[in-house]
Formats: structure tokens, sequence, C-alpha cells
């Protein structure tokens, strides 16, 4: 019978997607095993055509109504299911609680120490905040399997549907722009994490400066950004050159992320999905530790975070109590303020020199 492997991440979509690695790392190692991953309802489509994935099983943790019923509601769709082994990724009470419940109490729970229920975890690692992100779930696996960890395994996967990539080449012709003609400027960030963004006009600076080497620029951003948006184009010289992917369906604005010469955003998704795909990226890092979270792995990427004595906060205990009391009401905070136009506007000349256009499958 197959080996069963439950693995958990109540994350975002960028924490979701650097759980790839050490998911195809355990399906590589364990001959025939059958893998789900729980995660929250916002970030399941990351796992979307992953052939290391059996089931994805969604943890509706906004849904506030239900939060009692939660765990009998999953517990009931996971039954008959017994898991060998789950790897427990997530360290709050809440979290940990719910994934004891339904996991089954025979299976072996593997997780990062020195958090709440440690004595259900048949085995784990310390996480250390020193290293990736990646790095850490990888070094869980190695403890739990007993296997060697290469380079290649710090890759993540991102898969497009062939349904989207066969209409990339009408979806670029409505921006005027074929595959690697143009740039990537996403300059949102995550509604829960708003103090990660730079300044608009300070994006507008570098967009002139593209628009003024001859290259197009195409602007994502979600449908409740739109007016930020607008107001960012008509802030630009050459609005002709300017395009707008703004509320796409979120494959076809990863379908264009993955066609670009090049990306710049601060640390969101977006930056992970540049990554996955291979693309040039420079990236913006303020309150959040680049070494934790940025960029991993061979590739063309910049990242770009000036010292600051209070951060990056977001590794800070209390840090909520810190950007409250040193950061609020600004927007930008310090950290991303202190980012130059200039020296991003040099980052992102590198990237353009050292891109390469992908060869036609």
């Amino acid at each position: 019978m197959a080996e069963r492997v439950l693995v958990t991440k109540i994350g975002n979509i960028g924490d979701v997607l650097m759980v790839t690695p050490m998911i195809r790392k355990i399906k590589n190692v364990i001959p025939g095993v059958v893998i789900d991953v729980l995660t929250i309802t916002g970030s399941m489509f990351v796992l979307n055509g992953n052939p290391y994935v059996n089931e994805i099983c969604e943890y509706r943790k906004f849904h506030k109504i239900e939060k009692w019923f939660r765990r009998p509601i999953l517990a009931r769709s996971l039954a008959g299911r017994p898991y060998t082994r789950c790897f427990m990724l997530d360290t709050n009470k809440e979290h940990r609680s719910f994934v004891v419940g339904i996991a089954g109490k025979s299976s072996r729970k593997y997780g990062f120490l020195g958090h709440v229920f440690d004595e259900v975890l048949y085995d784990g690692i310390k996480k250390d905040t020193g290293r990736h992100l990646i790095e850490n779930n990888l070094r869980l696996v190695e403890k739990a399997l007993g296997c060697g960890i290469t380079e290649e395994d710090h890759k993540m996967d991102l898969f497009v549907p062939e349904e989207v990539r066969s209409r990339l080449s009408g979806i670029l012709g409505a921006y005027d722009t074929q595959p690697g003609e143009y740039f990537i400027i996403h300059p949102g960030c995550t509604e829960f994490l708003p103090y990660r963004g730079w300044a608009h006009d300070r994006y507008v600076s570098v967009i002139d400066h593209l628009t003024s080497v001859g290259r197009k620029v195409v602007i994502t951003g979600r449908e409740n950004e739109r007016d930020e948006i607008d107001k960012m184009v008509k802030m630009c010289l050459r609005r002709e050159m300017v395009g707008k992917a703004v509320g796409r369906p979120i494959f076809e604005v990863i379908a264009m992320i993955g066609s670009s010469c090049g990306v710049l955003c601060a640390d969101t998704g977006v930056a992970h999905f540049a990554r996955a795909l291979g693309v040039p990226l420079t990236v913006l890092f303020g309150p959040s530790n680049p070494l934790f979270t940025g960029p991993i792995g061979p590739g063309v990427y910049n990242m770009i975070r000036k010292g600051h004595d209070c951060g990056p906060c977001h590794d800070n205990e209390g840090f909520d109590e810190d950007m409250r009391r040193l950061c609020s009401g600004k927007n930008p905070v310090p950290c991303m303020d202190s980012i130059s136009v200039e020296e991003v506007i040099s980052s992102v000349d590198g990237l353009l020199t050292a891109f390469t256009p992908k060869k036609e499958a």
C-alpha cells in the first residue's frame, strides 16, 4: 500500500509556493508516495497542475462563521486517509492544534521545534531565521527522511495551464507586445502587509526610464488597485508604451510574467512567481528579511534593502507593536522610503543587460 503524506501550510501565496521544493523532494525520495497539501483558500491555486500533489485540501481561514466547524468538516472530508507522515510547517497554536486533530494519532508528525504542541512531534528541527525558508523546509525533510539536499532541490514549482499558455500571444496582442519585449512593474503588495510597499511616484520614475530606452512596460495589480494604477499611468511621460493588467485572471498574469524580460516589485507573491519561472527580478525589501524569504539559487535577480536598526522588524517578536509605534501612518515606511530611484534603475538596467530571450519550445 502506498505511503500517504500530509503537508500543511496555512500561509499566503509566496509561503505556499516556497513549500513546493520540499513536496517534490518527498515525492522523489519515498517510492509511490501520495501527497496531500492543506492550505488556505486564496493560496490553493499555486498548487494547481502540480504533478507531485495528489489533492489540495482547503482550510477556510478567513471564514470566521465556520471557525468552530473547520476541524470536523475537514476531518470528515479526509476520513479514510490514514496518513503515515504529516509535515506541520505552521507554528501558531490554532493551526497546530487543528492539524493534530485531523492528521490522526498514528501519523508521524514533523515540524519546527520551540513552539506550541512540540510534544506531538515525532521529530523536528529548530527554524533558523538566518537561512532561507526553503532551506529550512528542506532541512526538515532531510531530518525526517535521511536524504541529502542539492542545489537543484531549491527550485520552486509553478505550472501555467496549457489553456492559458495557448492564448498567450492573444493576451500579449492586447498590449501590442510580444514575449521578451516588455517589463513587468507590480507596485502593490499583499493587503495584509501594506507597509512593504514603495512609493508609486518612484515606480513611475522607473517606468519613464524604461520607456526612454524603448522598453514597453505592463503594470500589474488587483482590481482594488485600479484607481491607483490609473493615476500612475497618467503620470507617465510615454503613456502609449505603458499597459495595465489590472484585475486579470491570476494565471494570465503569471503567464505574462513568465514571458517578460524582467520584473520589479516589493516582497510579494509576484516576486516568487518570477523566481519560480526563472525571470530576471529586482525585489525591494524593507520590513521583511531577504535572507529568509528573498530569491534563492542560481538566476538573474537583485535584492535591495537598506540597513535600519529597527529591522527587519517582520522577524522580531512584537513586530506589530513595533510597526504601530515606529511607523504608524507613514507610507511608505522609512526602510522602504530610503530605497532610491537611482539604485532601482541601476538594478533594472542590469537585468536588461543580462536578459536572454527564451527559446520557443
